[in-house]
């Protein structure tokens, strides 16, 4: 007895050595610290961050860098308080919008300088490239359209357009400011960025050539942009099956952007089709196969809503239960068992893939 009161009286002291090897964890940004100062060679990081991918649950996680700690929140919600704060500051004393906008954007980059290319912080180096890109729209958007005479008193050297085109100009703008904005900091989102300027930039072009012949291939067009934008996404996971490297985050902000595309258009024609039901059930199982070649969930996010509905709709019809809530839950089960045996169930999958196409893709 004696001895436990001495036990919890004095606690036994891990060594300095212990305590750094429980508490040690080390980020992409310390390894690229500690090459800067000598204390590794890049080739050591390289092999280290190697060995931990190898040691990891490969083809199990879809990674992509976001928040290293709760110092990216803070710098986000300050940032964000900034730029709000600056852009109503400035609409209130600058006499144009357009102006204020230049201010956004500089303000964008400027933080930026400090947080993405000095600190390397991922979720603030995200927001802020929104802001600069958003800002990029509102100066395309807002500079002023010509006059009845055809003149732009408000502008230097007369620079104008015309208001059908300001909509164009924005997407353009915003297109524009993401490759400036790639080509300085190299942030993965920036790519999807400028492709969703580009898409728009092209649908706005094509419906102020036919407007008639726009609205009525709008889906088609659609769904064309959401699979050239997932083959672009392919491109990038294939020069990365191991995905160690930047490539693999672009790549998954552009299967981001691609998969609402798809799903959206693929759904809406599902639900007119006879047997709406079972055409959508069977449209989310093959996407769920793509997925699972591919190592993608966001395939399966983005048709949540829509399959979701139609096993509520299919309760509804044969058992006389409207719950909502009964299908969401019956899928997230659903889809929580696939994330469990997501491994065990690719393996097979990917094996009856010719060689070639296996060597690309992530390791099974």
């Amino acid at each position: 007895m004696k001895g436990f009161r001495r036990i919890l009286r004095f606690p036994v002291q891990s060594s300095p050595s212990a305590r750094h090897r429980e508490s040690a964890i080390y980020t992409d940004r310390d390894l690229d610290d500690a090459v800067a100062a000598g204390a590794l060679t890049p080739e050591a990081a390289r092999a280290l961050r190697e060995h931990v991918a190898a040691r990891g649950t490969a083809g199990d996680a879809e990674r992509f860098r976001l928040v290293a700690g709760f110092n990216d929140v803070f710098v986000v919600v300050a940032g964000i308080l900034m730029l709000v704060a600056a852009t109503q500051i400035a609409a209130e004393w600058l006499p144009a919008d357009w102006l204020s906008a230049l201010l956004l954007m500089a303000l964008a980059w400027g933080l930026a300088e400090a947080f993405t290319r000095r600190r390397r912080m991922a979720l603030p180096s995200i927001v802020f490239l929104l802001a600069f890109a958003g800002g990029a729209f509102w100066l395309g958007h807002s500079l002023p359209a010509a006059d009845a005479a055809g003149e732009c008193a408000e502008m230097p050297f007369g620079l104008c357009q015309d208001a059908d085109f300001q909509l164009l100009a924005g997407f353009l703008a915003a297109a524009l400011a993401a490759a400036a904005h790639w080509r300085r900091f190299r942030v993965p989102i920036t790519v999807a960025a400028g492709t969703a300027g580009l898409i728009g930039a092209a649908v706005f072009v094509l419906a102020e050539l036919d407007a008639a012949w726009t609205l009525e291939w709008l889906r088609p067009l659609v769904l064309a942009a959401g699979l050239a934008t997932f083959a672009w996404a392919m491109r990038w996971d294939l020069a990365d099956p191991a995905r160690r490297a930047r490539s693999s985050d672009v790549a998954f902000w552009l299967h981001l952007l691609a998969a609402p595309l798809i799903v959206h258009v693929l759904y809406g024609w599902a639900a007119e089709l006879p047997g709406a039901t079972a055409v959508t059930v069977a449209m989310y199982a093959l996407l769920g196969a793509v997925a699972l070649v591919i190592d993608r969930r966001v395939l399966l996010v983005a048709g949540l809503l829509y399959v979701v509905g139609a096993v509520a709709g299919w309760l509804e019809e044969w058992s006389a239960l409207e719950d909502f809530g009964l299908a969401a839950f019956l899928i997230g089960a659903l889809l929580l068992a696939l994330s469990v045996f997501w491994r065990g169930l690719r393996a097979p999958v990917v094996a009856r893939l010719p060689a070639a196409w296996r060597e690309r893709l992530p390791p099974a």
